[in-house]
């Protein structure tokens, strides 16, 4: 879960990495580093949840990575690490 204003971007993937779309490009690219971000991790092996905080060096680089970002192709297993 990655907060995206008033709501969340709900996100499957594996080891760090998740699928990118426009809209996923667009909220990491717009986070305010200024304050503090957390995004909420899920697994199947543990029943609660871990509030995971991102660093402004992190959100730097989402900034830089995502401001131009075209793909929108649906990803292959592989490059998410399945």
């Amino acid at each position: 879960m990655i907060p995206a204003g008033d709501t969340y971007l709900v996100l499957r993937g594996c080891n760090g990495r998740f699928p990118v779309d426009s809209k996923v490009a667009k909220v990491l690219s717009s986070m305010n580093n200024d304050k503090e971000i957390f995004i909420k991790l899920y697994t199947p092996e543990f029943s609660g949840s871990i509030l995971n905080k991102v660093g402004p060096k992190t959100v730097n680089a989402w900034k830089k990575v995502y401001a131009n970002w075209t793909k929108d192709s649906t990803p292959r297993p592989q490059e998410l690490g399945f």
